[in-house]
C-alpha cells in the first residue's frame, strides 16, 4: 500500500522475495524501509497461499542492479489482509476499496483465484456488508 501511495506504512512493510538469500534480503530491507520487515516466502503473504498471477496483477515501481520491486495488485492486499483479519487489516482494506474503486463483484472475482478458507471468507463477507 505504501508502494502505490495508497497510504503510509503504519506498523510493518511485508515482502515476497522469488528467490534467494532472504535473510541478506530482509537486512537490506530493514535498513531501506527504517520500520519492521516481513519477508513472506515464495508466493504466500501472511501464510496465504498467493494465486500464480499475483506478480503479473503487480505494478513494478522499482529496479535496482538485481532486484525489480513490485507493489501488489489492492485485491491481493485486500484478501491477504482477510486472511488474517485484525481491525488493522479492515482500516487498509477499506483504503485500497476506494485507491482501486472496487466492488463486491471484484473481490468475489478474485477471490476465486485463492484457497479461501472460512477465515478469509468471513472476513470478506464482513468487509463488504461494511464498507460496500
Amino acid at each position: 500500500m505504501t508502494l502505490l501511495n495508497i497510504k503510509s506504512s503504519t506498523e510493518d512493510v511485508g515482502f515476497i522475495p522469488e528467490e534467494g538469500d532472504t535473510a541478506s534480503f530482509e537486512i537490506v530491507a530493514k535498513d531501506i524501509c527504517n520500520t519492521h520487515v516481513d519477508v513472506f516466502g515464495r508466493c504466500n503473504a501472511y501464510s496465504t497461499q498467493m494465486p500464480d498471477d499475483y506478480v503479473y496483477k503487480s505494478t513494478k515501481v522499482a529496479s535496482f542492479d538485481k532486484m525489480m520491486v513490485y507493489a501488489m495488485n489492492p485485491l491481493d492486499v485486500i484478501l491477504t489482509k482477510m486472511a488474517r483479519g485484525e481491525n488493522r487489516d479492515y482500516d487498509d482494506s477499506e483504503f485500497c476499496l476506494k485507491f482501486g474503486g472496487y466492488g463486491a463483484s471484484d473481490i468475489t472475482s478474485r477471490m476465486k483465484d485463492y484457497t479461501p478458507d472460512s477465515v478469509m471468507q468471513t472476513n470478506v463477507d464482513n468487509l463488504i456488508r461494511r464498507y460496500l
